[in-house]
């Protein structure tokens, strides 16, 4: 897949434009991007998102954008809770850092 972008960046992302009245404003840029070599399965799925909400399928593909790519809140305390958690059940030797990098390499092989 590639990808081309085309629009006029400034620092701030926004381009100046005259409203109908003359004036001066800003408005945020828009990006166009040109997607090729689309495997026909994912177009296929796209497609038929797009149809299921009653998008186009430009529509589609930038609200699938904006939620994959949304920020995602970690709640904190939920994470020491379940780490600890974990920790209670192990019941093995307690790992040296050698033990986790060898562990680590042995994954990527």
């Amino acid at each position: 897949m590639t990808a081309s972008l085309s629009g006029w960046v400034t620092g701030s992302n926004r381009i100046p434009f005259r409203n109908r009245f003359g004036i001066a404003a800003d408005r945020p840029m828009s990006t166009s991007i040109t997607l090729k070599n689309i495997p026909e399965p994912l177009y296929r799925r796209i497609r038929m998102a797009a149809d299921r909400h009653h998008r186009s399928l430009n529509s589609e593909i930038i609200a699938q954008l904006e939620q994959a790519l949304a920020p995602h809140p970690v709640d904190v305390e939920e994470s020491l809770r379940e780490a600890r958690r974990l920790r209670k059940r192990y019941t093995g030797e307690p790992l040296t850092l050698d033990d986790i990098e060898a562990a680590i390499d042995r994954g990527r092989r």
